[in-house]
């Protein structure tokens, strides 16, 4: 046997057995036990605003969760459609356009028992200053107090 083919298995092994992002696409699950993580990201390059979301059973690195009919998520009322990866498992995602979706929004969380969560946050977005000028260099958001300590 080739000497390659041992290490080879052992790292296939590894790999498969450290992710643990099987989707479940169970009715069955307890909603209180489902752990809800989202991520909004915008990038000055970009013209659009991603708000990525997942729902985990057992907590923060537990199985995601593919949510069935009746259980659903909204932003701001429109539906998100379901998507998945190998690697990350089950999750939403949704664009916006940037200039548009600064202020308040409400995802919407329906369960499997027909139960709505709501979770309220507020964009602001903002811009990284870096005064390349000056005798000290201070990388900072604009406005802050610390900008002006050289």
């Amino acid at each position: 046997m080739p000497r390659f083919v041992p290490g080879f298995f052992f790292l296939f092994l590894l790999v498969s057995g450290c992710t643990n992002n099987t989707s479940g696409n169970r009715k069955d699950i307890d909603p209180d036990a489902v752990f809800f993580d989202y991520i909004i990201r915008g990038d000055e390059d970009d013209s659009n605003v991603t708000l990525y979301l997942q729902f985990r059973t057992g907590g923060p690195n537990g199985y995601t969760v593919t949510l069935k009919d009746p259980a659903k998520v909204e932003l701001d009322g429109e539906p998100i459609p379901a998507d998945s990866a190998k690697l990350t498992g089950a999750y939403y995602e949704i664009q916006k356009p940037a200039d548009y979706f600064t202020g308040k929004h409400t995802i919407t969380f329906t369960d499997f028992n027909k139960k709505v969560h709501r979770e309220e946050f507020e964009y602001k977005p903002f811009s990284m200053e870096t005064d390349l000028g000056a005798s000290c260099h201070v990388a900072g958001v604009a406005g802050d107090p610390r900008e002006s300590a050289c």
